[in-house]
């Protein structure tokens, strides 16, 4: 785009033509010099050295301008903005350096001079000076009468405003850029001053409160907010006005959508004279981050009372042994009365029965990076050993070297008893079985024996010697079967508890 306080235009010179005033005019030297006589008589003889002196040496620009456009007179001011000289100026009209868009305004309101409707007018247009460039001045021009009420020719006062015109400008320029800045922001960016009221805020302010620029602006918090929150909005702003630094806040706005929590940055803004006058904020939306925290924090509950209330024991660890974190299972498993005592020892050199295991274990596990139902003996604080069975996995950094481990303990020592005595009750009941059937087989001949005992008590006479030697062997016989009895006890795992019975 095109700068206009830099455009170049060349000046253009017209012929004349006889006429009052127009955008060509002619000219006619004689006739020139005949008019600015014809003023210079019509000024008191006092008042025109005076004027001379005062017009000449002023710092703006002054002219007397015939009434059809001719200057009649310039000061070395106006000859210094336009860069023509005195009697390059003196031979033409203020229209031939006039910027073509500027032209018919000037001129409207010349007309309007001439028809008495206005005596004066001022004006920012642009003159064509003479190396081509445009240059900026604010035009006064008031029409002189003569005694008769009739114009005799316009006084113009003309200020180079150029640099005032750029640095408008470069205002405007710095302007635009920074509210492209503000409305293609994420953020929230907002501007009151020291009494809360709106100057500024961005698009994405207008989106999310629904609101535009002209809804807001002006207006304090306590027309836009719930009076709670705009009561905390202040408190925030006071805050940082008193203090005079910048401050962050964690605000709470209702929103279309609902409540919206924000970090705000607020920060003071001073005049020249270092006194606030506003304070500025950006906003930056931490509801979703908040939602993911609250979802994190929940599911870490979940998982430290999982932790907490599993028989399993469960140790994090760094790769040297240091405890990182463990359960109140695995302290209970190790015999330590608390957590911070178990957390003091060493995995590696405290806990496992031969650090020689750990070594052996990381090597064959190294390859899968995981710990899979190793069964391997550690000890207790006492110093006894326990039996466990460890499944967990290596930690790694970003760069992939080894920094910890993790790992889930299950305490096998109850397990191993129990199952010590159930292969002593498989032992036992194998030698039960060995010894039912000896017993059965012992009975049947028993019977035989004490049977044919039984008659041979009746073959014999009382007191004789073979009647001691058949009595002698029932008893025996009836011993044996006692035996048998117990026997046949043990092979059912039955305890024997004799009872009196009633026949």
């Amino acid at each position: 785009m095109k700068d206009p306080l830099k455009e170049k235009v060349r000046p253009r010179r017209r012929p004349s033509s006889s006429g009052r005033l127009g955008k060509s005019t002619d000219r006619n030297p004689p006739a020139h010099e005949a008019q600015e006589r014809k003023l210079s008589q019509r000024m008191p003889r006092g008042w025109q050295a005076g004027f001379r002196k005062a017009f000449d040496q002023a710092a703006i620009g002054m002219a007397l301008v015939g009434l059809d456009g001719r200057w009649l007179r310039v000061n070395p001011a106006l000859c210094k903005i336009v860069g023509y000289s005195e009697q390059e100026l003196l031979v033409t009209d203020f229209q031939t350096i006039t910027h073509p868009e500027d032209l018919d305004g000037d001129l409207n309101y010349v007309q309007q001079m001439l028809n008495q409707k206005i005596r004066s007018y001022q004006m920012e247009k642009r003159y064509l000076h003479k190396a081509g460039q445009v240059v900026w001045v604010l035009l006064s021009v008031s029409l002189v009468c003569g005694s008769d009420n009739k114009g005799l020719f316009f006084f113009s006062q003309i200020q180079h405003i150029t640099e005032g015109k750029r640095a408008e400008e470069a205002l405007r320029e710095s302007e635009k850029r920074v509210r492209a800045i503000l409305d293609n922001s994420p953020n929230l960016i907002f501007l009151k001053d020291v009494e809360g009221r709106y100057l500024v805020v961005n698009r994405e302010f207008e989106r999310a409160l629904s609101v535009s620029q002209e809804q807001i602006e002006g207006r304090r918090d306590d027309e836009v907010f719930p009076p709670m929150q705009a009561a905390a909005f202040r408190a925030n702003d006071l805050q940082v006005i008193n203090g005079g630094v910048k401050m962050e806040f964690e605000e709470i706005a209702l929103q279309e959508d609902g409540p919206h929590t924000s970090i705000v940055q607020k920060f003071p803004l001073f005049d020249a004279g270092a006194k606030i006058y506003a304070i500025g904020g950006i906003v930056t939306d931490i509801t979703g981050r908040k939602r993911v925290e609250e979802a994190l924090r929940r599911s870490e509950a979940r998982y430290r009372e999982l932790l907490e209330n599993t028989p399993y024991g469960v140790y994090h660890a760094t790769w040297d042994g240091r405890f990182i974190d463990v359960n109140p299972a695995l302290v209970s498993m190790l015999g330590y009365p608390s957590k911070e005592e178990l957390m003091a020892v060493n995995l590696a050199t405290g806990v496992y029965h031969s650090p020689d295991d750990r070594t052996q274990l990381i090597e064959l596990s190294r390859e899968t990076g995981r710990i899979r139902g190793a069964e391997i003996e550690w000890k207790r604080k006492d110093g006894k050993p326990i039996a466990v069975r460890i499944n967990g996995r290596f930690l790694y950094d970003e760069s992939g070297d080894l920094v910890g481990t993790e790992g889930i303990i299950e305490n096998l020592t109850e397990w191993r008893e129990l199952e010590k005595q159930f292969r002593q009750a498989q032992k036992m009941e194998a030698v039960g079985r060995l010894a039912g059937g000896i017993a059965h087989d012992f009975n049947n001949l028993l019977t035989v024996i004490k049977g044919n005992g039984d008659i041979l008590l009746g073959l014999v006479e009382q007191g004789g010697l073979q009647r001691r030697s058949v009595e002698q062997l029932r008893k025996a016989a009836d011993r044996a079967a006692s035996l048998t009895r117990q026997l046949l006890a043990f092979s059912r795992m039955q305890v024997l508890q004799p009872k009196v019975l009633e026949i």
